[in-house]
């Protein structure tokens, strides 16, 4: 169930592209780093929506103000159920594009190719113009590159790539595939887009524009339920559903205990993009096993 002030909402749809950002357990802090950079660098009237626990709803809604967004509480549990929410709200209020943000992002663009050199002081309003762009070419997801590793992409954008912290979404077309983010309890966004991508839905990422963060794991979000165990749950899981493109990883994750460095061993997984990539076009894509 949705709590929030539709109406003023509904009033501020002056475009068919919405900002979402999940948000849980960070009520506490002073700023979140992505709606600092609307704030500052976007000069587009784009609506923009808090997306909170309804429990934490009345803790969050500091940020209304500050930040000239709609903080809604929604009752859905953990990020896959929550990004699908997002998408049907997204639809219920208008919106032909969904585009998720996570709540501790910032963004930078290049102002120079040879070399390629990154600026967190540009304003970001084409960012969202590009992703109208490709809404209208066609494109039904898509994301942002990172800005660790940007600076050995020349492209300035590609497709058939991973995207993770930025994403977004033709509602109206994505909703109709009938793929859920919720069929992982993490993971969920690898889910989705190698589901689009082998039902033949390439997508495009920009390396004009990046994100970074102060690091994965920060206090609230999905840390606060997310564990190895859960993890490896879903990598297995997502394994077992694309087992072509999908292949497990061991890795160990350095951790700090009472002043001692030791190595805590993650599963995760290694997705082969190019590979789907060869198989959708030459029609050789082999879809999800159940």
């Amino acid at each position: 169930m949705v709590k929030g002030d539709l109406n003023e909402i509904t009033k501020v749809l002056e475009m068919d592209l919405g900002i979402f950002i999940p948000s849980r357990g960070r009520s506490h802090w002073k700023v979140l780093p992505v709606l600092e950079e609307l704030k500052n660098k976007l000069s587009l009237k784009i609506p923009t929506m808090l997306i909170v626990p309804s429990s934490e709803q009345g803790a969050y809604s500091k940020f209304k103000d500050l930040y000239n967004c709609q903080v809604i509480g929604i009752d859905a549990q953990g990020i896959g159920p929550v990004r699908d929410e997002i998408l049907e709200m997204a639809e219920s209020f208008g919106f032909a594009t969904a585009i998720m943000f996570d709540d501790d992002i910032k963004f930078s663009k290049r102002v120079s190719y040879d070399p390629i050199k990154l600026s967190r002081k540009e304003p970001i309003d084409e960012l969202f113009e590009w992703i109208q762009e490709k809404v209208d070419l066609g494109y039904i997801h898509g994301g942002v590159s990172p800005r660790q590793a940007n600076n050995y992409m020349k492209d300035s954008e590609r497709l058939y790539v991973r995207c993770n912290n930025v994403h977004w979404f033709d509602v109206k077309e994505v909703l109709e595939k009938g793929i859920k983010f919720s069929t992982l309890k993490v993971m969920e966004d690898f889910y989705m887009t190698i589901s689009l991508l082998l039902k033949g839905y390439p997508n495009v990422s920009t390396y004009t524009y990046a994100w970074d963060q102060q690091g994965s794991g920060l206090e609230g979000g999905c840390s606060l339920y997310r564990d190895l165990d859960m993890q490896a749950e879903a990598a297995k899981e997502l394994s077992h559903r694309f087992p072509r493109y999908v292949h497990l990883q061991y890795k160990s994750k350095p951790t700090s205990a009472h002043g001692s460095v030791f190595a805590e061993e993650r599963t995760d997984v290694r997705i082969m993009w190019k590979k789907i990539q060869k198989d959708v076009e030459y029609g050789l894509a082999e879809g999800e096993t159940l």
